[in-house]
């Protein structure tokens, strides 16, 4: 009886033993089901942060997130024709953009570039929008 008890026992532990998952098999998918919410914390973060700069204008504190995911926008593109008109429309996004800070009458460090479409000793016109430049004569 004794035998027959110890040898019970003794299955009973290999089969514990046998059955218990090693511990990286139990910890592993609650580790990659953490780290996918974390993932899609981050994702849904940064897609937060890009809507909210939509409209930002030169000098708001998320303007070059906006910048940012232009940049990265273009970059991914690949077809040619595709990239040309984002580029164009981003132009025309730049030029509204400083339209709207000569409208709040902000003021902005800003970088343009464009066909001079008028030019007096008073104002320069680049693309439409007055410059607030004035040429001087040498």
């Amino acid at each position: 009886m004794e035998r027959s008890r110890a040898r019970f026992l003794s299955r009973a532990a290999e089969l514990r033993l046998r059955q218990r998952p090693a511990l990286y098999a139990r910890v592993m998918p609650r580790l990659a089901l953490v780290a996918l919410a974390f993932l899609l914390v981050i994702i849904g973060s940064m897609n937060g942060l890009v809507v909210a700069s939509a409209k930002t204008l030169p000098g708001d504190a998320l303007y070059p997130v906006k910048r940012a995911a232009e940049n990265v926008t273009l970059s991914l593109t690949r077809d040619i024709g595709v990239r040309q008109q984002m580029e164009e429309s981003y132009q025309h996004r730049r030029a509204e953009e400083v339209r709207s800070l000569l409208a709040q009458q902000r003021v902005h460090s800003i970088s343009m570039e464009g066909l001079v479409s008028a030019a007096t000793l008073q104002q320069l016109v680049v693309n439409g929008i007055p410059s607030g430049l004035k040429l001087v004569r040498p």
